[in-house]
């Protein structure tokens, strides 16, 4: 077909119009999306009796670490904080294009995680043999660690300090994680930077029985892995 061919011009003008106007039409029902969420996630932190927090706004959060995804994207969309446990509780979501799955409705990736403070110790990942990652741009090299209890769980341990992975990893920890996530796919933990996290959920929906299985998760986890692993609280 020519591209002198009115009836070819035709064509595009119409697939462009209506590109743009599915495109306008998924924007909105975005934000239409956002508005829901934002408002089911205040009635369920005042639930909770937590705070709120929001990116380019003070207060910020008491403790957490962001891992940075790119210098455009913010270290948290939308971000709170309650009590449980004895155990303050950070959850967060980070919106990116960063590793995102083809089939994303609005070609965001949606990352739900959740956080509790612990003494600073090395880098440890602990998770399923099937799901085991080492993000980019940690400040160390995973190092596979065998001979804990997760080898016989069919699980891996991944810290560049063996010793302090064979004193963290215990068997009451390895059963917490098999308990919460099944013994076929139990959910990772990583210890990093003062904080134990896990990944609560991925989708820009909220998922409140999610974000309190992973807090309760991450609880249990701390009570469970070796106390001699923990740094002794500093003297007075």
């Amino acid at each position: 077909m020519s591209l002198d061919n009115p009836v070819l011009w035709v064509l595009v003008l119409i697939i462009v119009v209506i590109s743009w106007v599915m495109g306008r039409r998924r924007r909105r029902l975005d934000r239409e999306r956002d508005t829901r969420v934002a408002q089911a996630r205040s009635v369920f932190v005042g639930r909770l009796r937590g705070t709120e927090y929001s990116p380019d706004r003070f207060p910020q959060p008491s403790f957490g670490y962001f891992h940075e995804v790119d210098r455009w994207t913010p270290p948290f969309h939308w971000a709170f904080e309650f009590q449980r446990g004895g155990h303050r509780v950070l959850v967060f979501a980070i919106r990116s294009r960063e590793g995102v799955n083809k089939h994303a409705p609005d070609g965001v990736r949606h990352e739900t995680t959740v956080e509790i403070p612990v003494p600073v110790t090395p880098q440890l990942w602990l998770g399923g043999r099937n799901d085991w990652v080492w993000a980019p741009g940690r400040p160390e090299e995973p190092h596979l660690v065998a001979g804990t209890p997760a080898d016989e769980a069919g699980m891996h341990v991944l810290c560049a300090d063996e010793d302090f992975a064979r004193r963290f990893v215990t068997r009451e920890l390895v059963q917490t994680l098999r308990m919460h996530g099944g013994p076929r796919t139990p959910p990772a933990i990583m210890v990093e930077h003062g904080v134990v996290r896990t990944k609560a959920y991925h989708g820009p929906t909220l998922h409140e029985e999610a974000i309190l299985r992973a807090a309760d998760l991450l609880i249990a986890a701390v009570q469970n892995a070796g106390r001699d692993a923990w740094p002794p609280p500093p003297v007075a």
